[in-house]
């Protein structure tokens, strides 16, 4: 197994703003973890973390697992999480979904949240992470899906992403396995089909992962015009990494505004829920 320096990890100041706390979207997707006792799962595990971000989940597996091996494409992502993670037991790595750097047979589990989406050839990193798994291994992962109502807000808030970066590695991509009716989400039954010849399915389950409200995407929008004139364009990835060149204001009008808007009288004036699915299977031999 390949094993990375982790001496240079330092924990970030108390005063700095963990990025997460400026999305509702992390929040409400851990409550459905936590609900479902997901986490019961990586106990005394070793459990690889692809597409860490800045650690949310990495940190909470670690209250668990014997070792959590946490890895993003973004390198300011990877720093970040290393700067941020209070657990001896978590290792960051920058690498590539699609070309893990670790030997066969490597782990107990591996979690995937939110990546396949952003995947050009999805079946790529399905292949690496029955690659990477144990015999009997578990694959735990979680997609986007076609939300329930209209999905215009949603593209609103990557409308400037669009405009400036279309190769940006956290954008949405049509691929074989996506929605035919929203190109930019996943087919459950498209990647249920995809996974079958690999995983064994455990269990399945579709939830509400991200509240979006017209207030949230004027705050996302206001807040890349705002990179977009300061000339310090960057995606919400990299948040934590560029903290001290960015408008606060914008951060703390998302610290106080969204959380007011879960306890609205009338939370579904126009908002809508991103939908996630949710899937556990077990690697089988071929």
């Amino acid at each position: 197994m390949f094993v990375p320096n982790n001496d240079r990890r330092r924990v970030m100041k108390r005063e700095s703003i963990h990025p997460e706390e400026l999305l509702l979207s992390t929040k409400v997707c851990d409550r459905f973890f936590t609900e479902k006792g997901i986490y019961r799962i990586f106990h005394d595990q070793i459990v690889l973390d692809i597409g860490c971000g800045t650690g949310y989940f990495t940190d909470r597996i670690a209250e668990v697992a014997r070792q959590v091996w946490a890895c993003d494409v973004s390198l300011k992502n990877v720093k970040v999480c290393s700067r941020m993670s209070n657990s001896p037991r978590i290792y960051c790595l920058n690498a590539d979904a699609q070309t893990l750097p670790f030997t066969s047979a490597s782990f107990d589990s591996v979690f995937v949240n939110s990546v396949v989406e952003h995947l050009d050839v999805p079946e790529l990193l399905f292949e690496e992470v029955w690659r990477v798994l144990k015999p009997g291994g578990q694959f735990v992962l979680s997609v986007d899906i076609k939300p329930r109502v209209s999905w215009i807000l949603y593209r609103l808030t990557f409308l400037f992403d669009r405009m400036i970066a279309s190769n940006h590695p956290m954008l949405h991509r049509k691929t074989a396995l996506s929605d035919q009716g929203c190109p930019e989400f996943i087919s459950p039954e498209r990647l249920l089909a995809s996974l079958e010849s690999r995983f064994a399915l455990i269990e399945r389950e579709k939830y509400a992962g991200l509240i979006f409200n017209l207030l949230q995407v004027c705050l996302v929008m206001t807040n890349k015009i705002c990179q977009i004139i300061s000339g310090s364009n960057f995606a919400e990835d990299h948040y934590a990494d560029h903290l001290p060149r960015i408008n606060r204001p914008i951060f703390r009008l998302y610290r106080v505004l969204l959380p007011l808007l879960c306890r609205m009288a009338h939370p579904r004036l126009f908002t809508f829920d991103a939908i996630y699915f949710f899937s556990r299977g077990q690697k089988i031999s071929r």
